[in-house]
């Protein structure tokens, strides 16, 4: 059982596998379609393999090794996942690689779990503050316009603008002073127990576990039983 807490003001929440659920951002179909009009031809399995051996390179221990610090900049970004994406399938399928690049970044593509929308209403009508924080190397806010939910949001606080990621003390120290609130009136909810997890600098974190739902809902309004604040019929 956990601790509920009552003393918060502010809520600091990540963008991507906590709000945001990043598992259709990449579409091998749209893809296909994409390549088409470039003249290009490739069926959907094939662009399924291509897209999930980018995805594991990029995310295996070498992958990250090169991705490191790869959100401080777009450019910088761009770079370093084009390369993976070239190590991985080859120069030859540049088409395919700029169309998934393009894909990444498209706040389209980025769709919340089904349980975003109510939970972030839940925590405006508890008069918490509301800071995003996302170690990320694109302006975010097109993608919360987008599906509604930019009206919730009091500040964002992005890697790529503020020069620093999590779990840089100056980040979340940006990140608290942003919805003016000191480390102890602020609850950290992420997925990454390693860039989430703010424990050590004295701000409460509720880490979402790493499997992900088998449902389109994240689970959000647990977060809301962790504060104290029963509210979750709103």
């Amino acid at each position: 059982m956990r601790k509920q807490i009552h003393d918060i003001n502010g809520v600091l929440i990540d963008f991507s596998n906590t709000l945001f659920d990043c598992r259709n951002v990449i579409s091998p179909e749209k893809i296909v379609q994409k390549l088409k009009t470039k003249g290009a031809s490739i069926d959907v399995i094939t662009a399924q393999d291509f897209c999930d051996a980018i995805l594991e390179n990029a995310n295996s221990e070498d992958g990250l090794k090169k991705r490191k610090n790869c959100d401080l900049s777009y450019a910088k970004h761009q770079k370093i996942w084009r390369e993976i994406a070239v190590e991985t399938i080859g120069k030859r399928h540049s088409h395919f690689i700029e169309i998934f690049m393009d894909a990444l970044d498209d706040p389209e593509n980025w769709l919340p779990f089904s349980d975003t929308h109510h939970f972030l209403q839940i925590l405006k009508a508890l008069n918490k503050k509301i800071c995003i924080v996302s170690n990320i190397a694109w302006d975010i806010r097109e993608a919360f316009r987008i599906v509604g939910l930019y009206q919730f949001v009091d500040h964002f606080v992005l890697s790529y603008e503020v020069g620093v990621m999590k779990p840089n003390e100056e980040f979340f120290d940006l990140a608290c002073q942003s919805i003016d609130c000191v480390r102890r009136q602020v609850l950290m909810v992420g997925d990454d127990q390693h860039a989430d997890n703010a424990e050590q600098l004295g701000i409460k974190t509720y880490i979402f576990p790493d499997k992900f739902p088998e449902t389109t809902m994240r689970g959000l309004l647990k977060v809301i039983d962790f504060l104290g604040d029963h509210s979750t019929t709103l």
